[in-house]
């Protein structure tokens, strides 16, 4: 609601500012200072809309919690950009402010969430098996216009192809989900090892992508995981909010544990499921009216914001 009023009040003042500049135009054409104009608006759109950035910090029940970068108003360079557009729009120009501690600074550990201070949600999508519904999930995930990130069993690639180029195609991100589904507690070196290696380069092949992330089949996993995962430049991702949605419930009870354990900063595990293609919309819509944002799991280790400010206040022409 603050927000809200903010921006009321922002729009209030850019409007005041173009009735003046357009009275002044008219009673004499020698321009004035920008700055001398819109000093109150650039004030008000930093209150409204700048963030400091979040930093990435360990915890005890979630492990490591990625950071957030943040934005700060460029005040020249928006000055100099209303300036030139001459087209009676406030424009600003936001510059990006990382985390001081950054994701990899921390020492290698599990990512079970994203930070909470930005109400944002990541969907992600354990794919060994279900083929018939990835086609459908698809489609849902299209005309919501939302990206998921994908962690795909390699065994699982080399048979269905063509479907993880869909999945890339469609512009959401492809990760590992291991090779064949064992748990990797059970493992030896060698053999994990293996699994992240093989299924890298299985996706690598059909994607031209190398994957950046790997979700342990079951959440099974041992303290040798994450140091490994980064020692090939990756991370070790778990969840946050499970719809058990294996266990094939009915799609009202997938969109209960939603609601009931989605928190900002969320990450939702699904698997391609018949409830889960029913479910899938109606979460979405949920989701949505509520404020949430969705975003993948590579912005969430990237530190991305879900949404940028605005970059450009309502237009009002200056009439003569």
């Amino acid at each position: 609601m603050k927000s809200k009023q903010m921006a009321l009040a922002l729009c209030a003042t850019a409007c005041s500012w173009m009735f003046d500049a357009g009275r002044f135009l008219r009673a004499d054409t020698s321009p004035r200072p920008a700055s001398v104009l819109s000093a109150r608006v650039w004030e008000e759109a930093s209150r409204a809309w700048a963030n400091p950035p979040v930093d990435a910090r360990r915890d005890r029940v979630w492990h490591n919690i990625p950071g957030l970068s943040g934005f700060a108003l460029d005040t020249a360079a928006s000055e100099r950009e209303t300036t030139r557009a001459h087209d009676g729009a406030v424009h600003l120009v936001w510059r990006t402010v990382p985390p001081k501690v950054r994701l990899c600074d921390l020492p290698a550990d599990v990512i079970y969430r994203g930070p909470s201070t930005e109400k944002s949600v990541a969907l992600m999508v354990n794919v060994s098996w279900g083929e018939a519904y990835v086609p459908k999930m698809l489609q849902i995930l299209r005309d919501a216009h939302v990206k998921a990130t994908f962690f795909i069993d390699g065994a699982w690639a080399s048979k269905f192809p063509d479907l993880v180029r869909a999945i890339a195609r469609d512009g959401h991100a492809v990760e590992s989900h291991g090779y064949g589904h064992p748990d990797f507690r059970r493992l030896g070196e060698a053999k994990l090892r293996a699994q992240i290696d093989e299924t890298n380069r299985v996706l690598a092949e059909i994607t031209g992508k190398a994957p950046r992330l790997i979700a342990p089949p079951a959440g099974s996993y041992d303290a040798r995981l994450a140091p490994l995962a980064k020692s090939r430049g990756m991370y070790a991702i778990l969840w946050t909010a499970d719809t058990v949605d294996w266990k094939n419930p009915p799609p009202a009870a997938i969109l209960e544990r939603v609601q009931r354990n989605v928190t900002p900063g969320a990450l939702v595990l699904m698997h391609p499921t018949a409830s889960t293609v029913e479910a899938l919309p109606a979460m979405i819509r949920w989701l949505e009216a509520r404020g949430y944002r969705m975003k993948t799991v590579e912005d969430v280790i990237d530190e991305r914001p879900a949404a940028m400010p605005p970059v450009t206040l309502a237009r009002e022409t200056i009439r003569s």
